[in-house]
């Protein structure tokens, strides 16, 4: 079966930036679509949060976010006003200095889209590797995946981009050292993604924080440290 729009609807079109589709249509929220199209269609309307959040029902707060999320990849512009330019006097503008440059702001990092229970489920219905991680990480957990643990799922894999052996992984070192918990796992995975951790190297960084951790068990053991955690000269020290 295959699926065409109604030509009818053809009588009135506004435009959307290909790069919506072709790179943003997985990482991107539901919400965050709707505000977008919502901006296409009538910007003037709803360049404001508050219009698009009445519209769509939704918090000013998460129409916000899914706003800056667009701003941060560089789809949408932030306008602050403008101001109507006034010719400048010829000899006084000879005569003051030129300002100095304004300091370069810091790079944000995009923030990571939220993905409801039912757009997260489609997202794993229409991707077959997405949907076989599911069975594998419930299997793993020994439980259904809760809402909370699918949108953590799609993030790692849609927004992190990792692959279903990082994943996997991620998730088993995480049931191994006694922390089974998706909402962990998304704290380490982006630990590991700062610090270079890739695909190819996963295996043995886990083996080596595996090892680390047996290290220092068998060192508390030792000397009856019982009632501390382990400094971070002490783990230095196991470490080496």
């Amino acid at each position: 079966m295959s699926f065409s729009v109604n030509p009818a609807l053809w009588r009135q079109v506004f435009a959307v930036p290909s790069d919506i589709a072709d790179r943003h249509i997985k990482l991107c929220s539901g919400v965050a679509l709707k505000c977008l199209l919502l901006l296409l269609r009538d910007p003037e309307t709803f360049g404001d949060p508050a219009a698009i959040a009445k519209r769509l029902g939704q918090p000013v707060s998460e129409v916000s976010d899914a706003l800056a999320y667009w701003v941060e990849s560089g789809v949408l512009c932030r306008s602050e006003g403008e101001e109507t330019p006034v010719s400048p006097d010829n000899s006084a503008a000879s005569q003051a200095p030129n300002p100095p440059p304004a300091p370069a702001l810091p790079a944000v990092a995009p923030q990571r889209p939220r993905y409801p229970r039912d757009e997260a489920v489609a997202l794993v219905e229409g991707d077959k590797t997405l949907s076989d991680l599911v069975g594998e990480l419930q299997s793993l957990l020994g439980k259904l995946l809760t809402s909370a643990d699918l949108d953590v799922l799609v993030a790692l894999y849609s927004f992190y981009s990792l692959s279903p052996h990082y994943i996997l992984t991620l998730i088993n070192y995480c049931i191994l050292i006694g922390r089974p918990s998706m909402g962990y796992a998304e704290k380490v995975a982006a630990s590991w993604i700062a610090d270079g951790v890739d695909d190819e190297g996963i295996d043995r960084h886990v083996d080596r924080l595996l090892l680390r951790r047996t290290n220092e068990g068998k060192v508390r053991a030792a000397f009856g440290i019982t009632d501390r955690n382990l400094t971070s000269r002490e783990r230095e020290y196991i470490a080496t």
